[in-house]
């Protein structure tokens, strides 16, 4: 499914749906919060082991298919020895809703 599902699905259905839209085995429940499915201190305090919860961590780190490309395009380029290996990131913050 990935992310260009989320993305219809957040035009749609749910504007502010956060997480992703894969299935829970076990669980009617869908989707894991990406921004607790990293390794670094995976399932640490702010984040949840149950599925119905917007920041649900996922089964394990790195079990979704968004988290697990960005890690495997990291890991790639750091383990090249030459002048590819410099990521350049670009963060731009904004709030969810159009007031404050």
């Amino acid at each position: 499914m990935g992310i260009l599902f989320r993305y219809e699905y957040t035009f749609t259905r749910d504007r502010m749906w956060r997480k992703t839209r894969s299935l829970n085995k076990g669980s009617n429940c869908v989707g894991v919060d990406p921004n607790r499915n990293w390794g670094y201190r995976w399932g640490g305090e702010g984040a949840s082991p149950r599925p119905c919860t917007e920041i649900y961590m996922g089964t394990t780190p790195f079990s979704e298919s968004e988290t697990r490309a960005v890690k495997d395009f990291i890991m790639k380029r750091m383990s090249q020895r030459d002048q590819n290996r410099h990521i350049k990131v670009w963060v731009s913050c904004r709030p969810a809703a159009k007031e404050f």
